[in-house]
């Protein structure tokens, strides 16, 4: 097989000058996701028998830390780990 690179190396100048482009205005145009690792803020699992209900899972855990004045609390997530009897509770905070 036989690619002529040279016949087509404006095409493929173009190609490459669009992506690095790109690649430089990506930061600006897709904003980054920070998980709680870079945000601060605290993963815990918990094992648990029978039915739970991720509501108040959610509930319960914004009602225990709101009576904590010193945090402001940015997000709760709580989510069932498929297959086990577990949950994840994510609190992501500032001090």
């Amino acid at each position: 097989m036989h690619f002529d690179f040279i016949a087509r190396r404006s095409w493929l100048y173009s190609i490459s000058i669009g992506l690095i482009l790109f690649s430089f205005a990506a930061p600006f145009l897709l904003p980054l996701r920070f998980g709680i690792d870079l945000t601060g803020g605290t993963l815990s699992e918990y094992t648990y028998s029978g039915q739970i209900n991720i509501e108040t899972v959610n509930t319960t855990v914004k009602d225990a830390l709101s009576s904590k004045k010193d945090l402001h609390i940015n997000t709760i997530n709580a989510y069932r780990i498929a297959g086990v009897d577990q949950f994840v509770v994510e609190v992501g905070y500032n001090k």
